[in-house]
């Protein structure tokens, strides 16, 4: 699909309701034009907890695709990074320009930040909620032709 942006995994756990994918960044994500959005680019495995009620199809080793819509997925990303980013922004040009010194403006970003953070903690269920990851098993070629 082309709002879509998948995945390839590997199934670490399954059971309850929950699939554990373990998440390789794939060679073909520095060309994909979505790799700032779901952030793979950086190049370290990730687990990935994706809520299903068919877990119980899944087995350890089994390979998957892990699919999230791309405005979900620019919604994650603008909660993660870009929000956060425009806080301690907008806070650090505020005080600096009332005339707070820039140690005093620094340390209330960063306890700001920190309170953000802490915010979104709290209130990740609901977060979780809204962003749903979709796993779905790849098709294995049996060799037969049709």
């Amino acid at each position: 699909m082309k709002d879509t942006i998948t995945h390839k995994g590997t199934v670490v756990q399954s059971g309850r309701g929950t699939v554990d994918v373990l998440m390789r960044p794939e060679s073909a994500c520095g060309a994909c034009h979505a790799r700032k959005v779901c952030g793979m680019e950086e190049g370290e495995e990730r687990i990935l907890n994706v809520v299903t009620i068919n877990a119980h199809t899944y087995r350890e080793g089994e390979e998957v695709n892990v699919s999230i819509s791309e405005g979900m997925g620019i919604k994650a990303a603008l909660i993660a990074y870009a929000y956060p980013f425009l806080l301690v922004f907008v806070l650090l040009i505020a005080l600096l320009q009332s005339g707070i010194s820039e140690l005093v403006a620094g340390l209330s970003g960063l306890g700001v930040l920190g309170a953000y953070y802490v915010v979104l903690y709290r209130f990740r269920n609901r977060i979780a909620k809204e962003i749903q990851f979709s796993i779905s098993k790849i098709e294995q070629d049996n060799g037969i032709e049709e």
